[in-house]
C-alpha cells in the first residue's frame, strides 16, 4: 500500500515524500495504530452492463461505435502485452 500524500508537492519532491510518507504508514500499520487497507470489489455489480442512450442515436449507430471503441481497445492492449513482452519474444 502506498500512502498518496506526495503528489500534494512538486515533482522532484515526490519520490523523496513518497518513501518517508510510505515508511511512517507502515510503521503506524505494525504497531496497530492504524488498520492496513484492503480493496474489495463486489462482482455482482460489474457483471450488469451499463447501457446509456442518448437523444438522437439510434442502436446501429451505438454498435458501430461499441465496435470500434473494443477493436481500438484490442489494438492497444496488444501492443502493451507486446511490449511488456518484447525481452522474452518479439512480437
Amino acid at each position: 500500500m502506498s500512502v498518496t500524500c506526495g503528489r500534494f508537492f512538486p515533482e522532484r519532491m515526490q519520490p523523496f515524500v513518497a518513501v518517508l510518507s510510505n515508511s511512517v504508514y507502515a510503521l503506524l500499520v505494525s504497531v496497530k495504530v492504524c488498520k492496513k487497507v484492503t480493496k474489495h470489489y463486489e462482482m455482482r455489480a460489474a457483471q450488469s452492463p451499463v447501457i446509456v442512450t442518448l437523444p438522437g442515436t439510434d442502436a446501429h449507430d451505438a454498435e458501430r461505435r461499441r465496435s470500434a471503441a473494443a477493436a481500438t481497445f484490442i489494438f492497444h492492449l496488444s501492443n502493451v502485452l507486446c511490449f511488456i513482452c518484447a525481452p522474452v519474444a518479439q512480437c
